[in-house]
């Protein structure tokens, strides 16, 4: 499918889209009531144009509405359902479901990611995360990589570890790859400008959860010029997005907030419209 004309592409992608709005208009009181507001119809969504009719969703929508907001009745075939919540690093966390389809699609974004910047599967991995209760060293990193694939150790730091701390364990187990948000990033960048970069065998950054932005970027390519420094935006974080994607004519950034939407077509983020709305 991902071969098909441009055209025929984005057609299909509207006729999703018009479901999944028709799906959510009947299943969420929340979205049921906001539709019906707009005076829309669901065959009005043929074009990117027509999204400017929806209203735009903010974080307080979504904390406010509480048990309405989410879908009724899911498909049995999407399988079991979670809940999961932003990080909060702006201080208003948002909870959101998920189902197993989408944790089987976050999965593979996961593994696409790892294969788009080449990084090895055999790689020491250090993850810097929020919701860590303690330091550790695991032998592999987890699911989804050791579904498919053996790989190297991990190591895990609670994000509110003191950054000296941080220095202090990255230094002693020296990884090749660092998961870690862009204000953490910020942080350690300041420590080694001011006490020098001991990560001698670190070859691949990727930030995730907040904006990295062009001075962070700036910052760590004149301290650290070899490094690959990528950045993701999990899934589940419904707050904004940016990615490199890998295309034949070189990366290329894609920014989201929640003014945003983007649709997937062959390698490359193509806008649909200026506002997410709803």
């Amino acid at each position: 499918m991902q071969w098909l004309p441009a055209k025929e592409l984005e057609a299909r992608q509207w006729q999703q889209f018009r479901k999944l709005l028709q799906f959510a208009v009947g299943h969420s009181p929340f979205y049921a009531s906001r539709f019906a507001d707009t005076g829309a119809r669901l065959d009005d969504f043929q074009t990117a144009s027509a999204l400017g009719s929806l209203p735009v969703l903010g974080r307080q929508d979504v904390q406010s509405a509480g048990e309405e907001f989410f879908c009724k009745n899911l498909p049995q075939d999407q399988g079991k359902v979670g809940e999961v919540q932003t990080s909060g690093s702006t201080g208003e966390p948002v909870r959101i479901r998920k189902t197993g389809i989408s944790q089987l699609f976050l999965y593979a974004y996961a593994l696409r990611n790892h294969d788009w910047h080449n990084m090895s599967y055999a790689a020491r991995y250090t993850n810097i995360r929020p919701k860590r209760d303690e330091h550790r060293i695991v032998p592999n990193w987890g699911p989804p990589f050791t579904l498919l694939y053996e790989t190297g150790p991990a190591q895990v730091i609670p994000i509110t570890t003191p950054l000296d701390e941080q220095l202090k364990l990255l230094n002693q187990f020296q990884p090749e790859t660092l998961l870690i948000y862009p204000s953490n990033l910020r942080g350690l960048v300041d420590k080694w400008n001011q006490e020098g970069f001991g990560l001698s065998a670190l070859t691949h950054i990727k930030s995730i959860g907040e904006t990295l932005t062009p001075e962070l970027r700036h910052d760590v390519a004149e301290l650290i010029p070899e490094i690959s420094l990528t950045t993701c935006i999990p899934p589940k974080n419904v707050a904004r997005l940016r990615c490199s994607v890998p295309t034949a004519a070189g990366t290329t950034s894609c920014r989201r907030r929640s003014s945003w939407r983007y649709s997937t077509t062959r390698t490359s983020l193509v806008p649909l419209a200026r506002s997410a709305r709803w």
